[in-house]
């Protein structure tokens, strides 16, 4: 889960920075899943089975849920340098604010919207149980990482977002 979510910091900076970067590529897409299993790949095959890795969730969370346009961020709290990163996009009236707690404990964000909004958001989260956690073949434990869907209602007009891991990734969609 920790080596997806320094992935992912890095794509939180190339959706902040989208005037400048056009695009990203992945190094290792697919390999044999026992070639050299400390390596990062997107999905891991055998003869006869897929694996799609954590990395692959959390590729594909950054390209369900993205904006076509950036959204600026105010933090009380600096520019966003660990443990929480973030990014926000839009996309119409849409906005997407992801958040990635790398290595933090206990993080806590409050969310504050401009503009009109809804008084419940959606929250999507990719986690798994460790920070070390790796998906594996089903033989071999399954899959470790889990993509929750939930709901945050408004309280005193802000959105409190609390990690329940170190390793985190969560989508706020408004």
């Amino acid at each position: 889960m920790g080596m997806a979510l320094a992935e992912g910091i890095m794509l939180l900076g190339t959706e902040r920075n989208s005037d400048i970067v056009k695009g990203t590529a992945y190094g290792a897409l697919i390999k044999q899943y026992d070639e050299m299993s400390s390596t990062v790949s997107v999905i891991k095959h055998t003869a006869n089975q897929i694996l799609q890795t954590t990395s692959y969730y959390l590729q594909q969370t950054f390209s369900r849920y993205k904006g076509t346009e950036t959204v600026a961020v105010t933090s009380e709290f600096g520019s966003g340098i660990g443990p929480l990163y973030w990014s926000a996009t839009r996309a119409g009236s849409t906005r997407y604010l992801k958040l990635i707690n790398y290595y933090g404990v206990d993080s806590v964000v409050d969310i504050v919207f401009e503009g009109p909004y809804s008084s419940t958001v959606k929250v999507i989260t990719l986690t798994a149980p460790a920070c070390n956690s790796t998906n594996s073949l089903p033989q071999l434990g399954g899959e470790s990482t889990s993509i929750l869907h939930s709901e945050l209602d408004e309280s005193d007009g802000k959105f409190t977002v609390s990690f329940g891991s170190p390793c985190e990734l969560k989508v706020v969609i408004a």
